[in-house]
Order: C-alpha cells, then sequence, then structure tokens
C-alpha cells in the first residue's frame, strides 16, 4: 500500500548545467559514472533525477533540442493510479499526459526520477544510439503550473481513451489511459515519437499496433480508413470496467466509433463530449478484454445500423 513519506536529503546544491551521455554525468561541481542507457539499444530506458532544488520544464527541454536521440516524453510512477500504483507518461510535443486523472505536466518535481527513451532508429534488431541529454539554469522554473496563465498554449488535436473501474473503497476510478493525437506533420507508423506503455501493477490499457503496447501515439489526421487498435491486460475476473473515449479536444470532418468485437456492436461517439460503454471481463475468455475494442472514423453521412430507423407506409 502507498502510504505518505517524508524524504530529507543533504549535500551539495547542483548549479549549472548537467550533461548526460552514455558515459556518466558531467557537471562544473559534480559528476558521476551513471551513464544513459548502458547497453546503447534503442527504445531502451534511463532513469534520472532532476538535478536542481527546483522545477524542470521539459518541454522547454525538448524544444530546444537538449534530449538527443531520445523521445519527447517522460514517465514516472505515480502511487495514485488504481490501487496499487501505476506509471503515467507526459510528451512535450502534444501536451498530453496519460493516464488523465494524473494531471502530470511539462514541470517534473524537485528531487523526483523520471524515465527516459531512447528513439528507435530501425527495426529490430536495436540499432545503436548515442543518447544524450542536456538540462541547463534556463530550464527551471520558479513558477511551475501558475506560469500556464501567463504563457501561449497550443491545443493539440487528439482523443482520450480512459479505463473505469469500480472499486470496493473508493468507487468508479480512472485506473488507467491512452491517447492519440493527430498532427499533421507525423505520420502513422509507429516510431520515435510514440510513447511505448509501461505496464501497471493492475489493469492496463495501451493503443496496440506493430506488436507495440502506445500510451501516447502521435498520427496525421484522422481519415475514414484509420483504425485505432486498443489492448487490455492483467484485468480482473468479473471486473466492472467502463471504456470512456473523450472527444472534447478532438476536431474532424469525420467521427469516432468505438467497436466492440466481443458483443459485435458499436457505438457513435459524442461531439465535445465524454462516451462510456460499460463492460465485464472474464479472464478464462481472453477475447471479452485483450483485443475487444478498437476505434474506427467514418465520415458525417455515415450512420451506424443502430442510428437507422425504418418506417412503413
Amino acid at each position: 500500500m502507498n502510504v505518505a513519506t517524508t524524504l530529507r536529503a543533504n549535500g551539495q546544491i547542483v548549479t549549472g548545467n548537467v550533461n548526460y551521455t552514455n558515459s556518466g554525468v558531467t557537471n562544473a561541481n559534480l559528476n558521476s559514472t551513471y551513464s544513459l542507457n548502458t547497453n546503447n539499444a534503442s527504445n531502451n530506458y534511463s532513469l534520472i533525477g532532476n538535478p536542481y532544488v527546483c522545477l524542470l520544464d521539459w518541454k522547454k527541454i525538448v524544444d530546444n533540442g537538449r534530449a538527443t536521440n531520445l523521445k519527447t516524453t517522460y514517465t514516472v510512477y505515480n502511487g495514485s493510479i488504481n490501487t496499487t500504483g501505476g506509471y503515467a507518461t507526459y510528451d512535450a510535443v502534444s501536451q498530453i499526459s496519460v493516464p488523465d486523472n494524473t494531471k502530470i505536466n511539462q514541470y517534473i518535481q524537485p528531487g523526483q526520477s523520471f524515465f527516459v527513451q531512447n528513439i528507435d532508429l530501425a527495426p529490430l534488431p536495436p540499432t545503436p544510439v548515442n543518447p544524450q541529454l542536456q538540462i541547463t539554469e534556463s530550464d527551471k522554473d520558479t513558477a511551475g503550473t501558475f506560469s500556464q496563465a501567463f504563457r501561449t498554449t497550443t491545443t493539440v488535436n487528439k482523443l482520450h481513451i480512459n479505463l473505469y473501474k469500480q472499486l470496493p473503497l473508493s468507487g468508479v476510478t480512472n485506473v488507467d489511459g491512452c491517447a492519440v493525437a493527430f498532427i499533421p506533420t507525423d505520420n502513422n507508423g509507429v516510431d520515435g515519437v510514440d510513447a511505448e506503455k509501461f505496464t501497471n501493477g493492475g489493469e492496463n490499457l495501451a493503443v496496440y499496433r506493430a506488436n507495440k503496447r502506445i500510451c501516447i501515439e502521435r498520427r496525421n489526421s484522422a481519415l475514414v480508413t484509420d483504425t485505432i487498435p486498443l489492448r487490455l491486460w492483467q484485468m480482473s475476473n468479473s471486473g466492472v470496467y467502463s471504456l470512456c473515449v473523450d472527444t472534447r479536444n478532438f476536431t474532424s470532418t469525420n467521427r469516432a466509433y468505438l467497436l466492440d468485437r466481443f458483443l459485435n456492436t458499436e457505438k457513435l461517439t459524442k461531439l465535445n463530449d465524454t462516451t462510456n460503454v460499460n463492460f465485464s471481463v472474464l479472464t478464462s475468455d481472453t477475447t471479452s478484454f485483450i483485443n475487444r475494442f478498437f476505434i474506427v472514423f467514418r465520415s458525417n453521412a455515415a450512420l451506424p445500423l443502430g442510428d437507422i430507423t425504418l418506417k412503413a407506409s
């Protein structure tokens, strides 16, 4: 169980630029042999910590090109997810965080550790990369999220898909989630801009494409030929769940439909709103959860069978 903990630290305060490479960490006053991704392969992770006693602006690091051969995302452990804790991910380009209720953002807390991931340069087998991360004094932020009121923010066209579960003590709770950002400059392949999923101890939800579980997928515009396959795993037997598709930041000439392969049904998602589909799981039957749901897009003129009414005259 996660309980409140107070951590105290002592030692020399780090100031000045901090450089992380696959040979170690360098700073004007403090150095370390702890390196980024010691086996130097694509898709591998490194766990590092915010070196400053101050908020760290991850978006500024990415925007200024100081995360070389690294994905634009970072991942942290969050003890408030589900009943056993889980992982939350933030992407600096789409400015999406998942699961939606964790509300992590571009600001990494003082003393907080976080995972960074090498970009995928080529198909398997893993290709050697040279990851580098530079954190500078200019990346500090003393105002944190309050400073958003004085900054220009960009609204990204996106879909959030959240998984809810009925928990005995806390009721209906958001236990996991994933998102898809539609950015015209991105492509539909699985590449270095897509954030791969860390597996939680409890339930998991991700976009499943090219044999990879993705928590934040970046794609081009939503077309009628597009499909977003979803994957669920580590579900509870006879668990009561709800899948929620959030279209409040999604704009397209095409409408999003949630398809249920297990029940052979489909549901048109609401515009600028949330659409919920309740379902239950039998762990003995993997078709009841693992690849059960996916999202497709259709033109506004196309209606599902459930929306067609026939009247005799």
